[in-house]
């Protein structure tokens, strides 16, 4: 669904998290529905919620407390006084149509999580790459540093067994999506803009469009904080130029925090210099590749501003695991090793791959499933070129999530392009996962690194070649 931004209000919200008891939540089992869930139930508030189907987090938040039903209906909500929804629910979903003339509020979970920070120091983390990790690694550093930030984030982090970190501390670190233009709700925070691309124009039409939310979200940072930015970026720069806030840059090329002779080192992750204000510091990252490298810089940076000395949060991101689906081993097949990533984007595949290829020592397979018809139309020439450091490539059907099939736009024709640029290395189209599943389990079990990749359900895939085998 497109949103219309005029319609929402975080003050609406503040109100609703006042006065109400009972939630409702429509999709509870998506990433940042669920962690709203478990933050509410923490406070004492009764949650239910739907979910289209049975997955292991709907069962995490049964245990926790929420009441969860797999399925939408109308009365699903009961009694709830408030009801939360996301951007994937379509407007004629039955329970949303009910509650808009049952509930006495109704929602969009951006505007329940602006509730949330509203009143704490509050760091929001943006970008078309690496939000994830970099919001995580930022809360990671202020918990090391004794700070007890809540943390609300898009992943799942072992550590705090889940995506919450229920903090009581003055700072609240969370994820920013520009997915859908709703982090202009997130007025007043310092803030952390990490990358902008291209991506999410089946909502915001154009990439000026898109850029031009996040300059708004830049210029709307409080005054008297600070915007962590990614200097590199010709983008990213000239978006942060007007904002009120104190302006912080990072990179390789520019920034106040330099990142310098990066290598890496095999299994053990990588290691680099970072070249701060005041000093130079070592960093020694479990995480493969640069790209992790400059998210690891940009939470030093960002950690400095919150008053965390560099060498410290240096320390701290040393004991820094992996966020879930982010390059994470799942297990062996045969000789082979099988990792799922989350890449969904052009550049995020390729530095996933190029991690894969600098970092492993092994032949690589990568199994891509394309998420979003648009995101595929868009950025199909992109995609084509992103399979340079595969050995192998495998091209699944495409996940299209909350869209309709566009017409033209397939996953077959990603895969015949990709052959051309890829010089008539192996590169197949193979929309069937179970032939899939057969062939990897047949071919690949001499010592490669098989990787799946994607936003949809292409992890399962991963799950089933990583089972232990009889």
């Amino acid at each position: 669904m497109s949103l219309d931004l005029t319609k929402l209000s975080r003050e609406k919200a503040i109100q609703a998290l006042k006065e109400c008891e009972q939630f409702h939540f429509i999709g509870v089992g998506g990433v940042g529905m669920s962690a709203l869930a478990r933050w509410l139930v923490r406070q004492g508030k009764t949650v239910s919620g739907t979910d289209r189907d049975e997955s292991e987090r709907v069962r995490i938040l049964a245990r926790e407390g929420v009441k969860v039903e797999v399925g939408h209906r109308v009365g699903a909500a009961g009694d709830a006084q408030c009801v939360v929804y996301t951007t994937a629910i379509p407007e004629d979903n039955p329970e949303l149509v009910d509650a808009r003339k049952t509930a006495k509020y109704v929602l969009h979970r951006a505007e329940m999580l602006a509730a949330v920070v509203a009143g704490k120091r509050a760091i929001a983390c943006t970008g078309t790459h690496g939000k994830t990790t970099t919001t995580t690694m930022l809360g990671h550093v202020l918990e090391v540093a004794g700070l007890d930030p809540l943390v609300i984030v898009g992943g799942d982090v072992a550590r705090w067994d889940g995506n919450v970190r229920f903090g009581e501390g003055p700072w609240v670190v969370f994820e920013a999506c520009e997915s859908d233009g709703t982090l202009l709700l997130y007025e007043g925070c310092s803030e952390v803009i990490t990358s902008l691309e291209a991506d999410h124009l089946d909502q915001h039409g154009t990439v000026e469009r898109l850029e031009a939310v996040v300059r708004r979200f830049a210029d709307m940072a409080a005054p008297d904080g600070f915007v962590v930015y990614n200097a590199d970026s010709d983008a990213v720069s000239q978006i942060v130029a007007k904002t009120p806030a104190k302006r912080v840059g990072y990179g390789e090329a520019a920034g106040e925090y330099r990142l310098t002779q990066m290598r890496a080192e095999g299994e053990d992750g990588t290691r680099f210099m970072l070249e701060t204000p005041g000093q130079e510091v070592a960093v020694n990252l479990r995480l493969y590749g640069a790209h992790n490298a400059m998210n690891a810089t940009a939470a030093v940076a960002a950690a400095a501003q919150a008053g965390v000395k560099e060498k410290v949060a240096a320390a701290a991101l040393e004991s820094f695991a992996p966020v879930a689906r982010r390059f994470e081993v799942l297990g062996k097949m045969g000789e082979s090793v099988v990792i799922d990533d989350y890449a969904h984007h052009p550049t995020e595949v390729e530095a996933t791959l190029k991690a894969a290829r600098a970092h492993l020592g092994r032949k690589v397979l990568a199994i891509f499933q394309p998420h979003l018809y648009s995101r595929t139309r868009d950025q199909m020439e992109r995609f084509a070129e992103a399979f340079g450091d595969a050995d192998e490539v495998i091209i699944t059907a495409i996940y299209g999530a909350r869209e309709q099939p566009i017409e033209g736009v397939s996953a077959e024709e990603m895969a015949r392009r990709a052959e051309v640029e890829r010089k008539g290395r192996p590169t197949l189209y193979m929309p069937d996962r179970e032939e899939i599943e057969a062939l990897v389990r047949d071919r690949y079990r001499d010592g490669w690194a098989i990787l799946v990749i994607g936003a949809g359900n292409i992890r399962q895939l991963g799950e089933r070649l990583a089972e232990t085998e009889a």
